[in-house]
């Protein structure tokens, strides 16, 4: 195995065991999602080095911090009555991790920071995948449904007059029987980019809202989307060239954005500087040294420790 397949694989059975420490640390959870985290972590010698190793790391932070108890995860197999006994808690320097409620979905595809994938859809429709993106296809006579658990999409629909063509995440529905369109899922808003055609988007039971070419449009979960707006489809969804564009984005969400390229959770010691304006072009592919030098306008400094953490400082 050659030093970059090794450290993607590494980097990889990090992910997905910050993900298990997550969502062991949500209190919710059910036998066979114990069983399967059993299963992954026995599935080999490097997952269980690993996990300890992340729960080492993440404990060490919230003695740090100083407001959470630690994760009392033992090398034994994990029982739901041991965990609920154990009133499991956890918190990372003062920032919340979340649980990622695709973790025991079915995914059909799926990217990891920093990747893209091309994909064609059963009906051959195209979707195209940005990073840390995964779908849930549902295909049959009469349906085509695709659900959007995280990340962003483009896609670019094929005309079939018997179904309509209808995208899901967080509760509401884009939907269109041919048009090109992206949906991009960050935190708790989904926001849809009509590039070519028309798209309808519903959500929270409101009427479908229309959008043409060249408008997008966002929702919250439960929530009707917002009125529609012009939007330079370019700059939108220049990842598709593998860049990143901001014009005046507040400093903090430059930083989501970059950070979603990127492996490694981003803390931030201070918000301080969240609310000023950068701009700039950036490439996908070097998104740390986009990271650093978005830092650098703000006369913050960015530490790394590889496949753990990124501290801007």
């Amino acid at each position: 195995m050659t030093d970059n397949r090794h450290a993607d694989l590494q980097g990889r059975i990090a992910t997905e065991a910050r993900d298990w420490l997550v969502l062991l640390s949500s209190g919710s959870v059910d036998e066979a999602a114990l069983e399967r985290f059993n299963e992954w972590r026995g599935r080999s010698p490097e997952n269980a080095r690993i996990f300890a190793r992340e729960r080492e790391f993440w404990q060490g932070l919230q003695a740090l911090d100083g407001r959470a108890r630690a994760v009392p995860l033992s090398a034994a197999r994990i029982s739901r009555r041991g965990l609920v006994a154990a009133g499991v808690a956890t918190a990372v320097a003062g920032a919340t991790l979340w649980a990622r409620p695709d973790l025991l979905r079915r995914i059909d595809y799926r990217t990891a920071a920093g990747e893209s994938a091309e994909v064609k859809l059963p009906d051959g429709s195209l979707a195209f995948l940005n990073t840390d993106t995964a779908l849930a296809l549902d295909f049959r006579e009469g349906v085509r449904q695709v659900e959007l658990l995280r990340g962003e999409a483009e896609f670019d629909v094929e005309e079939h007059m018997s179904a309509p063509f209808a995208v899901d995440a967080l509760g509401g529905r884009s939907s269109t029987l041919k048009a090109s369109f992206a949906v991009n899922v960050s935190d708790d808003a989904v926001t849809v980019t009509s590039v070519a055609g028309s798209v309808a988007v519903t959500s929270g039971g409101a009427p479908m809202l229309q959008l043409p070419a060249g408008l997008q449009s966002s929702y919250r979960k439960g929530r009707a989307p917002a009125a529609a707006s012009i939007v330079d489809t370019a700059s939108a969804l220049a990842w598709r060239q593998g860049r990143i564009v901001f014009d005046g984005l507040p400093f903090g969400q430059a930083v989501h954005e970059v950070g979603r390229y990127l492996p490694e959770r981003i803390v931030r010691a201070t918000s301080r500087y969240d609310r000023n304006p950068v701009s700039g072009l950036f490439s996908t592919a070097e998104a740390f040294a986009a990271l650093a030098a978005l830092a650098g306008t703000q006369g913050l400094s960015v530490r790394r420790v590889p496949g753990v953490v990124i501290l801007i400082s």
